[in-house]
């Protein structure tokens, strides 16, 4: 199913390069363990910068001990926000945005006494645009902590891969008198999600409405362009 390209290995994270052969594309899947310390927790900063550069379909998941905003906390001490700045800022200069989400959401607590306890989100999955374009059906289920302080998380794709066609957009699909409308109401569909997974899911919409409206308008259209170069052909002979 995969066969493993290379490993890069650093104190906080392992990242690893695989050929998927169902689709025969390189992904890449990180690991992440960030230091309990923000200053150390600047190196593993640095290190996801460098992989963002050399990298396709990624997706990068694990323990990043540091919230992405003050709301992903409960209880005493509250994160540094000059350290949930750098994460967040990482997260900007890499192209990575939290995958669609389902479940507990905190997925660490201190397990203390109920007044002085803590929960909070530090285990999270990653992915940037190309990954998401590849695998649109990715899903991340946060699973109950049990005897641990930190809740699995269960990362699904979807099962039957299928390799898509390329879309490519036809000028005379404007020719239609509903097109503004049909595009508009496409975009205008309620989405769900982070802020990537929203464009992503619009412009989603967006190619199914075209499809129908090539389907309904220019169900022939292939067919007359092969007959007019059949023509040409002729012409030229």
């Amino acid at each position: 199913m995969v066969t493993v390209l290379s490993t890069r290995v650093h104190d906080q994270l392992i990242h690893v390069k695989f050929l998927h052969h169902v689709s025969d594309k390189i992904v890449s899947v990180t690991f992440i363990y960030g230091s309990n310390d923000g200053a150390e927790r600047e190196g593993l900063w640095d290190e996801l910068r460098q992989i963002a550069l050399t990298v396709d379909e990624w997706i990068i998941l694990g323990d990043f001990n540091i919230v992405s905003d003050v709301e992903e906390r409960i209880g005493p001490n509250p994160p540094s926000l000059t350290e949930i700045l750098a994460f967040n800022q990482c997260l900007l200069d890499s192209n990575l945005d939290d995958l669609q989400c389902f479940g507990c959401e905190y997925t660490w607590t201190s397990k203390r006494e109920v007044e002085t306890r803590i929960w909070s989100k530090l285990d999270r999955v990653l992915a940037n645009p190309f990954w998401l374009i590849q695998y649109p059906n990715t899903h991340v289920t946060i699973l109950p902590p049990g005897i641990s302080d930190h809740s699995p998380l269960l990362v699904q794709i979807q099962k039957n891969f299928q390799i898509r066609k390329t879309f490519s957009y036809l000028n005379c699909w404007e020719d239609s008198q509903d097109y503004d409308s049909i595009v508009s109401q496409a975009w205008d569909l309620p989405v769900k999600g982070s802020a990537m997974y929203k464009l992503f899911a619009k412009l989603k919409n967006v190619r199914h409405a075209l499809i129908k409206l090539h389907k309904r308008d220019c169900s022939g259209l292939s067919g007359q362009i092969k007959q007019l170069k059949n023509g040409l052909e002729i012409c030229q002979q």
